[in-house]
């Protein structure tokens, strides 16, 4: 091939590539202009989507800010309402139950007991709305702490047994050997969970018994309350726990109650981090059981020593019964059980040191002949399982010597007697006793001059005449300036007593003044709020202790003379 030939090949190479890499730069021009639009296009959305982010962000703080304030304005609602309405309950059943110690006929006392319990119905209900308000609103918390979990259920139990008893019913309450004495959780709420399932019981069960167990299953603790009340039907057990909710839209007329105390308890054992169910059959009873994480402080029960001693058991009841062997057994005491008092079960008695006798089963005592129940029961320790602890006419004018132990029983006294220390302590004394141990409180009490702080005069009124039963000196001020003002005066008083909303000078400034001039003094709230977050402005402010109105009398003065006592 020519020079030429070649010369021309290359030229039309180079044309086609100089045409080439013009439609490429057309085509990059145009790719280009569109990669702008799209540029601008996206620039635009995506501004447009910023200002759209923005306005609904500002939109959402707004409904935040709103709902934040609603939140605010239901909770001080609530806690008005709470003021409000507790103010004028705790003269109402504070009154009720001083006149109830006066002298009445049998018609007085019964119109009387209509007006408390119809009080105590009341108090029911706005705890259980407060109460479901503020776990609605996010404000239920779960504070940890380590405590005595027998001490904590048997004391619950014994206070909440007197309602019981008045039924008729029998109670019981076991916690397993296996569970440590002290473990860590929430103590007041456990409490609040066993307050409402064990009310639930009392109120929905009219014969039988109340069993309250506590033990260890899977590292979990099982809490249970079983009652052998009225029951669920099955296809109610699914909704039982929702909120307002009742068996039967009769029951909240015939039993009263806002149908909140399950659905709250639900809320509380989810927030410890455990469950809880029902087992039930319509006329039947009830089994309320939740379990909780079990988080032992100590390694276990504390080691007792062994007891050597034999005692018989009569007891009607077969729950407390298996409780009562299972003990004594777990102490090492050798047990008999009864279900009865006969000739033949006692005549089996020579043997025994111990003898815890059932008061139902003590009328059955004068059925026997004398001289078999003396030689039976002669040179033994016996103990009778009361309701009250006080002498009944079941067993007056029997000539026997007799320990009484209150139901329920509880693990301590058990001990107690029979390692022979409730002999001397715990005999009944009488009536000349009594007077003389009440006289010594009361003058005991007279050494200590109490400063009232209460703006209500109803509530007034009503703690003046409660110090004044309990035999308390007194001194009176109207509002926080007015305390400041005497406490500067006087400061040798034992306590004070401070409501907490009041003119003038509200109790938590009055306190802060107070403890510029003493640190030591003790100081009461007393108020009508009964949110943690106003019991935490008290303790912040200084003041030692808590009393919601209402409270009752014994707890009024068992606060009193702890802090006396104390200070």
């Amino acid at each position: 091939m020519s020079s030429d030939d070649e010369n021309k090949i290359l030229e039309r190479r180079l044309k086609r590539a100089k045409k080439a890499q013009a439609e490429a730069e057309t085509l990059l021009e145009e790719k280009s202009r569109e990669l702008y639009r799209a540029n601008q296009e996206l620039l635009k959305l995506n501004s447009g989507l910023e200002e759209l982010v923005q306005q609904r962000t500002l939109e959402l703080e707004k409904e935040r800010d709103k709902a934040i304030t609603a939140s605010q304005a239901k909770s001080q609602f609530l806690a008005n309402m709470s003021h409000e309405i507790r103010t004028p309950l705790n003269g109402m059943l504070g009154f009720a139950h001083l006149l109830q110690k006066t002298d009445l006929n049998d018609k007085q006392l019964g119109h009387l007991r209509t007006v408390i319990n119809s009080g105590d119905l009341l108090l029911e209900i706005i705890n259980d709305i407060l109460e479901f308000s503020r776990i609605e609103a996010g404000h239920l918390s779960i504070v940890d702490k380590n405590f005595d979990i027998r001490n904590c259920v048997e004391e619950l139990v014994e206070i909440l047994a007197l309602k019981a008893f008045e039924k008729g019913l029998e109670v019981s309450v076991s916690v397993s050997g296996d569970i440590a004495d002290e473990i860590r959780c929430d103590e007041g709420r456990l409490r609040q969970v066993f307050v409402n399932l064990i009310g639930n019981a009392i109120k929905f069960t009219h014969f039988g018994e109340i069993a309250v167990r506590v033990s260890l299953v899977d590292e979990k603790l099982l809490c249970e309350v079983i009652d052998t009340g009225v029951g669920i039907p099955e296809k109610k057990q699914k909704t039982i726990f929702g909120a307002f909710a009742q068996t039967d839209e009769s029951d909240t007329r015939k039993y009263g109650g806002t149908g909140l105390g399950l659905t709250i308890s639900k809320k509380i054992v989810e927030a410890m981090g455990g469950t809880i169910e029902v087992e039930s059959s319509n006329n039947q009873g009830s089994r309320f059981f939740f379990y909780i994480p079990y988080i032992p402080v100590s390694e276990g029960q504390k080691i007792q020593t062994s007891i050597d001693s034999k005692a018989a058991v009569f007891f009607q009841n077969g729950t407390i019964r298996s409780n009562l062997a299972h003990r004594f057994k777990s102490w090492g005491v050798q047990t008999t059980i009864f279900n009865s008092l006969s000739i033949e079960s006692l005549k089996s008695l020579d043997s025994c040191t111990h003898i815890l006798i059932d008061e139902n089963l003590i009328p059955a005592c004068r059925t026997l002949p004398p001289e078999i129940l003396k030689e039976a029961l002669s040179g033994k320790s016996v103990a009778v399982a009361t309701i009250n602890g006080e002498d009944e006419p079941k067993w007056q004018n029997m000539n026997l010597k007799m320990i009484k132990l209150p139901k329920p029983l509880r693990r301590k006294q058990l001990r107690r007697w029979l390692e022979g220390q409730l002999e001397e302590k715990e005999s009944s004394p009488n009536a000349d006793s009594k007077k003389d141990g009440a006289a010594t409180k009361e003058n005991i009490a007279s050494e200590h001059k109490i400063l009232l702080v209460e703006d209500n005069l109803i509530n007034q009124q009503l703690a003046i005449a409660v110090l004044e039963s309990g035999g308390y000196e007194y001194e009176v001020a109207n509002n926080g300036q007015e305390a400041v003002d005497l406490f500067a005066k006087n400061s040798s008083f034992s306590a004070i007593l401070m409501d907490c909303q009041m003119p003038i000078m509200d109790g938590f400034d009055a306190t802060k003044a107070i403890r510029e001039q003493n640190a030591d003094v003790p100081i009461i709230a007393m108020t009508a709020n009964a949110f943690r977050k106003t019991q935490k402005q008290c303790f912040d402010a200084g003041m030692n202790d808590f009393l919601t109105k209402p409270f009752k009398e014994d707890q009024f003065f068992e606060c009193l003379k702890k802090h006396i006592s104390a200070a």
